[in-house]
């Protein structure tokens, strides 16, 4: 399979520009990672929380389990994300959303300052009321915790609206 084949989206009225598409990715509250299990090579797939921001997603995780397990000597995944999803009905069945999928190489954080800084955007996603004693946390938690940053190759996206 080529990679225009890989990250063709086949629904071209509905696909959404990049821009549009990483909007998404910086706005959605949840996202599923999925990945290759070398184990049996089972298929893997995980709702994260995240953060996009300079490009990357940022992923936090335990320092064990399975994903940190697939993850920690670098590996591909593919991240996908949906926000206002809702059922409707018009003439039909049908949903609205918009979605965005990245597919890239994700590399286990080791830098300290890299760390900090993802989970100062972790924070400022997830509760920004409490920026004030984020840096605290983040201090007592940086031993425990594991950034994975996926640096897209591709992002696509659609929406229907």
């Amino acid at each position: 399979m080529t990679d225009d084949e890989k990250f063709h989206v086949r629904r071209k009225d509905r696909e959404i520009p990049r821009e549009e598409a990483e909007r998404v990715l910086r706005e959605a509250e949840y996202g599923t990672l999925a990945m290759v299990d070398p184990d049996g090579n089972a298929p893997y797939g995980v709702p994260v929380s995240f953060a996009f921001c300079g490009g990357a997603i940022w992923i936090h995780s335990a320092n064990a389990g399975r994903k940190f397990r697939i993850l920690e000597n670098g590996a591909e995944a593919h991240f996908s994300a949906a926000q206002n999803v809702r059922a409707v009905f018009t003439k039909y069945f049908t949903s609205y959303y918009e979605s965005a999928m990245a597919f890239g190489r994700v590399e286990l954080v080791t830098d300290a300052e890299e760390k900090r800084a993802a989970l100062r955007e972790l924070c400022r996603k997830y509760l920004p009321e409490k920026m004030d004693v984020a840096d605290e946390h983040i201090s007592h938690s940086l031993a425990r915790t594991a950034i994975f940053k996926l640096v897209p190759a591709s992002i696509t996206g659609k929406a229907k609206r």
